[in-house]
């Protein structure tokens, strides 16, 4: 398998992991899903936001482009249904 297929196929490997993870986490209520559960960012929703920013941030870096940010903690999306599209 050559890079570009490898790298490929890690992104549709993504799409789809994260594909699953928003249908199981649709079913949560949004108020569990914004609750402080001791992760490092804290909620459901914040751990999802995080994993958005940071898919942002490594584009950005293989697209050649400035993403800034303040932190990686820093929310995104506060909507859960916007965070998902």
């Amino acid at each position: 398998m050559n890079k570009t297929d490898y790298f490929q196929r890690l992104s549709q490997y993504n799409q789809w992991v994260n594909e699953k993870i928003y249908l199981v986490c649709e079913s949560i209520p949004n108020a569990v899903r914004r609750e402080d559960k001791g992760a490092f960012f804290h909620s459901i929703h914040g751990t999802l936001d995080h994993i958005l920013l940071a898919d942002k941030l490594w584009l950005s870096r293989f697209q050649n482009y400035t993403f800034e940010i303040k932190s990686l903690g820093q929310e995104l999306i506060a909507e859960f249904d916007l965070l998902w599209q």
